[in-house]
């Protein structure tokens, strides 16, 4: 008798297949025939559950996403090699969509690696981390008071990361504009000082 995957004679006391290999590659098998028989079904309670157990599926998801991180790597920059003018209009579509997420994400993980690089502690801070700062703030300016829109809103480092202060929440007000780009790398006291000698 001879092992029904491979081929290969079979072993004393095994029947069907020559090893848990084989054995492994037939239940898949198996699995994808059952599926393909009721592939409806099996949609709808692969939802169904997903819906039931929002908790379990992000930990199943994010097991996936960590096991597959670098395959996932590699297909995206072939994928983008490969359609590069199709990626290329497609983040410009997002972008144009989501201007104000972008923007926002972009000076986050922007400021992060400044802290980073210069070894003072970055900490993640989220939308809602960012909401609550303003809404502490009333929506104005942290130094002049002005009101703040999503387009003149810029967060500001309190003690600035050129000078050993970390993104954090605790280390972030938010600024207008003029105010933020004014104060620059300078510490409170002395871009206050720089104010008054002006």
């Amino acid at each position: 008798m001879t092992c029904k995957v491979c081929g290969a004679p079979l072993p004393a006391r095994r029947r069907t297949f020559c090893s848990a290999e084989c054995d492994a590659v037939a239940e898949k098998a198996r699995q994808r025939a059952r599926y393909e028989a009721d592939k409806a079904g099996y949609k709808a309670r692969a939802a169904a559950w997903k819906q039931a157990n929002p908790e379990a599926n992000r930990l199943s998801n994010r097991k996936t996403a960590a096991k597959t991180k670098d395959q996932k790597r590699e297909y995206d920059v072939q994928y983008r090699a490969l359609n590069r003018t199709k990626y290329s209009e497609h983040q410009r579509q997002w972008y144009r969509k989501n201007a104000d997420h972008a923007r926002s994400t972009g000076r986050e993980h922007a400021s992060r690696r400044r802290a980073r690089v210069a070894l003072n502690g970055a900490f993640a801070v989220t939308a809602r981390d960012y909401a609550r700062l303003l809404h502490l703030a009333n929506g104005l300016c942290t130094y002049c008071r002005v009101e703040l829109t999503s387009k003149t809103i810029q967060w500001d480092h309190v003690l600035p990361i050129a000078r050993g202060g970390c993104h954090s929440v605790g280390n972030l007000v938010p600024a207008c504009a003029p105010c933020n780009q004014s104060k620059s790398s300078k510490l409170l006291i002395e871009w206050r000082t720089s104010i008054l000698a002006a």
